[in-house]
């Protein structure tokens, strides 16, 4: 009786530290997809800060004429300055759909990952040890997802890209 009870422990433990294992794997795969899809994220900001934010709707500037939720535009993954008065976030809204599918290689191991940008503003400064002179440089909010095929991790990365 004793024997059984031992084995039957045991193989319990066995168990769950398969899935531990596999859910650290899974979670260790969803993490290196998100942050590929940051890393593309990142070049798309960077080539909207050198082609004036041509992509962008209004080139990115979102006015808020109101103390109401109006989603500021988005389209293509690219996304006008959010509007201070909504929430949640927008990689919080299970309604927000303008996540772009992140061209990247990465076997068939990992989920396709996704980000969006969003234009944060251009008045900000270039020097971080003058933050008062020369505040004209661009900052990019890069929202990057990724979630293992079998759907049991899901990460969401965020990297704020300043550019001049």
């Amino acid at each position: 009786m004793v024997m059984t009870v031992l084995g039957i422990s045991s193989l319990k433990t066995v168990t769950l530290e398969e899935r531990m294992s596999a859910n650290t794997h899974d979670r260790s795969l969803a993490f290196q997809a998100a942050e590929a899809a940051l890393r593309v994220g990142e070049q798309v900001a960077l080539n909207q800060s050198q082609n004036g934010n041509s992509g962008f709707q209004n080139g990115g500037f979102y006015t808020d004429a109101n103390n109401q939720c109006g989603q500021s535009p988005c389209q293509n993954g690219l996304c006008s300055q959010p509007d201070k008065d909504c929430d949640p976030p927008r990689w919080l809204d299970s309604n927000f759909n303008n996540w772009v599918n992140a061209t990247v290689n990465l076997g068939n191991l990992a989920g396709t990952p996704q980000y969006f940008v969003e234009f944060l503003g251009a008045n900000f400064p270039c020097n971080i040890n003058d933050p008062t002179t020369n505040l004209n440089c661009r900052r990019y909010r890069i929202t990057a997802r990724s979630a293992a095929t079998n759907g049991r991790a899901m990460v969401i990365l965020q990297s704020v890209y300043a550019t001049p």
